[in-house]
């Protein structure tokens, strides 16, 4: 893969990543947590890690990951999603969508397989 195309992949990944992160830490620093938003933002944010892990070091075997991440931020993001008075948490939203996008190209190759 052209380093050009794996930054706009590991880009992708590290801002839902980062924005996953965030949305679990401000949940934990509530009052009453919304335990289910926190397990899918954790899941979603452990995959993107795993894939950004796996492209920094030029590892042949992505395609299993990237299919797990698109599962992953497409349960993020309809949780997200159900939070329509938080802006932060549909920017994470918006975030896993255009992760699990962008996987897509990776993916192929693991669905073909």
């Amino acid at each position: 893969m052209i380093a050009r195309q794996t930054d706009m992949y590991i880009k992708a990944c590290m801002q839902a990543w980062l924005f996953c992160e965030s949305c679990i830490h401000n949940e934990v620093s509530t009052q009453q947590p919304r335990t289910e938003l926190i397990r899918k933002c954790h899941e979603c944010a452990q995959s993107c890690f795993a894939v950004v892990s796996r492209l920094i070091s030029d590892h042949p075997e992505v395609s299993e990951l990237a299919f797990n991440c698109i599962i992953h931020c497409r349960l993020c993001q309809q949780e997200c999603e159900k939070f329509t008075e938080a802006e932060d948490i549909l920017q994470c939203a918006e975030m896993c969508r255009n992760c699990a996008e962008k996987m897509k190209d990776i993916a192929g190759n693991f669905c073909l397989n």
